[in-house]
């Protein structure tokens, strides 16, 4: 078996053997360039995602911490709120309450002719609370009266005044008072 060496002819291919290994390094060179460039693309398309994320999530960020604070500020005022209202309500035991308004009531009913007639005081509750329901009888005229009711209503505005009933005595000259008076007793404990 013989090689016909003509068809590999050694001068062509030592004549173009350059240019073949120039154009395989000039593609390789190129497809890396491409990859590379597709590279470098993806990488910024990624970092302006990134960076549009990140953007988006801060103000997110900004908006949450903008409620909360709206929140927390409403907080504090319900807070304080609340504690100015039970501190108006709050007594430490139902018998100082209890105390307080009767020494209240005789002073008034003394410094303007009133009869305290019946003065009774029981606990009861107000959705879980302690209340202090006091049942009270007055008599005297209708000035004197409506003094007392109205320094009551001025002095203790987290009283509540119920069962109210008004009768004539002695022929008109004067009156009896029957009312309820409420309050809560809150103390530490039940804050």
């Amino acid at each position: 078996m013989t090689f016909n060496l003509d068809l590999l002819n050694l001068d062509f291919l030592k004549r173009y053997s350059r240019h073949v290994f120039l154009s395989i390094y000039l593609i390789s060179n190129l497809g890396l360039g491409i990859y590379f460039y597709h590279l470098y693309q993806t990488k910024m398309q990624n970092q302006e995602l990134i960076s549009e994320k990140a953007s988006s999530l801060n103000k997110r960020e900004k908006k949450l911490k903008n409620l909360v604070n709206a929140v927390k500020e409403e907080l504090r005022e319900l807070k304080a709120e609340k504690q100015s209202l039970l501190h108006s309500f709050s007594y430490s035991s139902p018998y100082t309450l209890a105390t307080e308004i009767q020494k209240f009531l005789n002073q008034l009913a003394e410094k303007n002719g009133v009869t305290v007639m019946q003065y009774q005081a029981q606990e009861a509750k107000w959705r879980n609370y302690p209340q202090l329901r006091i049942r009270t009888a007055l008599q005297g005229n209708i000035k004197s009266l409506l003094k007392i009711l109205d320094t009551l209503e001025i002095k203790y505005r987290n009283l509540r005044i119920r069962d109210l009933s008004i009768t004539s005595q002695k022929g008109g000259s004067s009156l009896k008072i029957s009312l309820t008076i409420e309050g809560l007793v809150l103390s530490g404990n039940n804050m």
